[in-house]
């Protein structure tokens, strides 16, 4: 499975519905307005539900932001 990098990425209403973003890095990705539905696979491999927070995977300042794990299972400092 690719990694993908969309850090920074200007995502706005961008139309993500059955969208695979498992593993993408989506720090600081502009989501605003973007479109998800049920068929939309998350970064953490889970599956989007109106009740995801989607700062998790944006916002690294979050308590439970999501690191996209590294080669060697470690966190990023």
């Amino acid at each position: 499975m690719s990694h993908v990098t969309l850090q920074q990425a200007n995502l706005w209403q961008a139309r993500l519905q059955g969208a695979t973003l498992a593993l993408a890095d989506l720090q600081v990705a502009n989501l605003y307005g973007a479109e998800f539905d049920m068929e939309t696979v998350l970064p953490d491999g889970t599956g989007w539900t109106p009740q995801t927070d989607m700062q998790r995977f944006t916002d690294p300042t979050h308590p439970g932001f999501w690191y996209k794990p590294h080669t060697n299972g470690s966190k990023p400092r």
